[in-house]
């Protein structure tokens, strides 16, 4: 039920590019959500009536009656934020280095990881089950203490108790209870279900924040008070997330007076865990190699050119390409865009996007885009030697119009082109500049590699062109290029083999290795100035 913190946070961790259409559209889902939730909380959580809204509803962890806390308080959040830090940057530690472990041992999938989710399943059900148990003087669960039921009962509901429990808690079984919880966590993370991360760390967070405030009770705080900002603590010293946490935290408690003592936590917090290490939403990026860029890049981007990231092969197709070298352009390789040639110099000429080539094909025909038969040739990278002269009718466009009707911006398959086109069309020609997005971003191959980078940030490529002093194509940059080139650098430098790393021009996915990963091969190019590679202009996000 957290609208405004849901947007936030996907702003703070989940984008690299944020316009004001991403924004708008993802605070409209955001807050239909929340409605949603609202709507539905009320009669089936309280006692209201279908369709009464507002404070009467109850909101996910309960508000609190008391909303005062004291200006000594203070530095004691604070203190709850260094600890949160310290704790969370362990957690990061020790999970990091579990799933190195996993990625080593068990895999992505197949029957070791299967079985892995059923022996850490088993161990935790089981441990859960018996210490209430041994602690307790009855097996009948509904006449458990809070102590016992934090152990059983679902993360929501613990952290309403712990939040809102007027009876104090026995400070040992709190205590095992933070130091179990700490471990299952970090021993679910990164396991092959969806264990998350927000409430198993808020209610271990809020487990240590309430074992701190019972102990002082003494002095008039409200031992819930610091379940709340123990569950700030340990959150943002994991994720290191700080404006989205706080807002989610208040509207999830619906109090708004509880943002500064978050805001001291918080930041405490997140200053602490980042003397180091990372956040663990950014250590499981780079595990897994996602090419999100983040606002800070490494180092290494400094002291890089274009020409030492972009992937050297590119697949280009002519201005007026034969319908049949286009077809085979796009069944050979996946890639989401093509750069756009003179066919009789080679120079760069714009970028067109697969999912308009492909609505082209599949209209040109009923809309009499297709001119002559001027031949066609092997391989879509095979030019005539001489320009075609064939003039084209400026009337002969498919219009926008067209393409909205056949369904864009989503993409026809290549079979519904196919069956759109006959076997003579397949000898025609067709003039794909009207198409092509004539002032696309595209750097010189000696340009910084950091332009390149916040290029990709702040416009949302998807692709960059690099081209060189007779502007051909020299080659294509995508996000993963970026971000590998970074890594292989880093890893050269540290093992002080600089001097005998991989060419500059060849970027870890042109490489043997990398082209069997993505499935593709490497193909020679036909022309003095281009030649296409399967994975150079393979989009990776």
């Amino acid at each position: 039920g957290a609208a405004i913190g849901g947007v936030l946070f996907a702003v703070e961790e989940g984008a690299s590019h944020m316009n004001p259409i991403i924004l708008v559209r993802s605070f409209v889902c955001a807050a239909v959500a929340a409605l949603t939730v609202r709507f539905f909380a009320g009669p089936m959580e309280g006692d209201t009536t279908w369709g009464t809204l507002g404070t009467v509803v109850p909101v996910e962890f309960g508000r609190f009656p008391e909303r005062s806390y004291h200006f000594w308080e203070l530095p004691v959040f604070a203190l709850l934020g260094i600890s949160g830090g310290l704790l969370g940057a362990l957690f990061n530690w020790l999970n990091t280095h579990l799933s190195k472990w996993r990625m080593r041992r068990v895999g992505p999938t197949g029957k070791v990881r299967f079985a892995e989710v059923l022996v850490v399943t088993t161990a935790i059900v089981s441990f859960n089950f018996f210490v209430p148990l041994w602690r307790g003087d009855t097996s009948d669960m509904r006449k458990f203490d809070t102590a016992q039921r934090l152990f059983v009962e679902f993360g929501g509901s613990a952290i309403r108790d712990l939040f809102h429990g007027e009876e104090a808690i026995d400070s040992g079984m709190l205590l095992a209870f933070v130091v179990a919880h700490y471990a299952q966590t970090v021993w679910t993370y990164g396991l092959g279900v969806p264990s998350g991360l927000f409430v198993p760390s808020l209610l271990a967070g809020a487990s240590f924040g309430r074992l701190v405030g019972q102990s002082l009770e003494g002095f008039g705080v409200h031992a819930g008070t610091y379940a709340l900002i123990g569950a700030s603590a340990m959150l943002s010293g994991m994720a290191r997330i700080t404006i989205s946490l706080a807002v989610i935290l208040m509207e999830t408690t619906g109090e708004a007076e509880w943002g500064v003592p978050i805001f001291f936590t918080v930041m405490a917090a997140k200053w602490t865990g980042d003397f180091f290490n990372k956040g663990i939403y950014d250590i499981h990026i780079e595990l897994r190699h996602v090419p999100l860029l983040e606002l800070r890049t490494e180092k290494a981007m400094l002291s890089l050119r274009a020409h030492e990231c972009m992937a050297t092969q590119v697949v280009c197709l002519p201005a007026r390409p034969v319908v049949r070298d286009a077809l085979q352009a796009l069944s050979q390789f996946t890639h989401h865009a093509f750069p756009i040639v003179d066919e009789a110099t080679g120079r760069f000429l714009g970028l067109l996007d697969r999912n308009v080539l492909l609505h082209v094909l599949c209209l040109a025909k009923t809309h009499d885009a297709l001119a002559g038969e001027d031949g066609c040739s092997d391989s879509p990278t095979h030019f005539p030697a001489t320009p075609v002269t064939k003039t084209f009718d400026p009337l002969a466009i498919i219009p926008f119009r067209a393409m909205l009707r056949n369904g864009f911006p989503r993409s026809p398959s290549l079979d519904a082109v196919r069956r759109a086109l006959s076997e003579g069309d397949m000898h025609c020609r067709l003039d794909l500049l009207p198409y092509t997005n004539r002032g696309c971003h595209a750097v010189q191959e000696h340009a910084a590699a950091m332009r390149c980078y916040v290029l990709f940030r702040t416009m949302g490529l998807r692709h960059l062109p690099v081209l060189g002093e007779d502007h051909s194509v020299r080659g294509m940059i995508t996000r993963k290029d970026l971000l590998s080139a970074a890594e292989s650098f880093c890893e050269e430098h540290h093992s002080g083999e600089a001097s005998a790393r991989t060419p500059p021009c060849a970027s870890p996915r042109s490489l043997a290795k990398g082209a069997a990963a993505d499935d593709d091969s490497i193909r020679d190019g036909c022309s003095a100035d281009v030649s296409l590679d399967a994975n150079a202009s393979k989009e990776e996000v």
